[in-house]
């Protein structure tokens, strides 16, 4: 079980960027993944690491850092960032693939993805499917300001304080069949060798496959996700399927299919 002290260092102002980490220093020419907060609007910067102080000459993860915004990353391999606030609200990014959101409570989600756009509130649910059309997520990443609207976080001391007591106390493991699982700030992150990533935050969870190009978010309040070029949203009685074809919904008591042009094809 390995766990991390206190952040001692990052520079972001040199034309290489230092990272003093823990038990280690990581120095990069480039750096595979940074946010910068500035001016309240955030900046991904998607790079791929090209040198590291390490013995085996690769990037070992997990890799941890607070940010300005009084915020938590966590690296992983296979592109996987997962951003976290001291009250648990969770964003999950896949670089190019997809992105994920869930606020503290469950009430607040989405799922952006380059199949299909998944937004819901504590009232209702939205559902966005494109047919055989693919969409840049850096058109508009409202997960993005989601996160940022709704976690408790900012450039105050008090967060920056708390942030690094959460990192200070979280620890990770290795495990034989190169599984790994994190403990932090109240959570378990686990991921396994192919990059399939949990975020288990009872009774939050958002799991996602970086390989498959899937992802599933699921509280109290919510069941949703995509995969194999379909979305869905369930809720209580009610469901919502979305793909290539069409779209059905039902209420528990009765369905209604309709194909991607929007005419009802049956009711029962």
């Amino acid at each position: 079980m390995s766990r991390y002290p206190s952040l001692v260092s990052i520079d972001l102002t040199a034309d290489t960027i230092c990272i003093t980490l823990y038990h280690s220093k990581y120095k990069y020419n480039e750096v595979s993944s940074i946010f910068l907060f500035r001016s309240f609007h955030i900046v991904e910067i998607f790079l791929q690491p090209t040198e590291a102080c390490l013995d085996s000459g690769a990037v070992t993860y997990p890799l941890i850092y607070v940010s300005p915004a009084g915020t938590i990353s966590v690296v992983l391999s296979h592109d996987v960032i997962i951003e976290m606030a001291v009250d648990r609200s969770i964003r999950v990014v896949c670089h190019d693939n997809f992105a994920a959101f869930m606020n503290s409570r469950g009430t607040s989600s989405s799922i952006l993805h380059t199949k299909a756009r998944i937004l819901h509130t504590k009232e209702r649910a939205s559902v966005v499917a494109l047919d055989q059309l693919q969409f840049s997520l850096m058109d508009s990443d409202y997960t993005v300001k989601l996160f940022y609207k709704e976690a408790q976080s900012g450039n105050q001391v008090m967060f920056m304080a708390m942030c690094k007591d959460i990192v200070h106390e979280a620890s990770y493991e290795r495990k034989t069949d190169g599984t790994l699982i994190m403990h932090i700030n109240g959570m378990v992150v686990r991921q396994t060798r192919g990059g399939d990533v949990t975020v288990d935050a009872r009774p939050r969870i958002i799991l996602c496959s970086p390989s498959c190009s899937t992802v599933h978010v699921r509280s109290a309040y919510i069941d949703m996700g995509i995969q194999d070029d379909k979305a869905f949203v369930k809720r209580g009685l009610k469901r919502v399927h979305v793909s290539r074809s069409g779209m059905v919904v039902s209420d528990g008591n009765s369905a209604t299919s309709m194909d991607h042009f929007g005419r009802i094809v049956s009711c029962t």
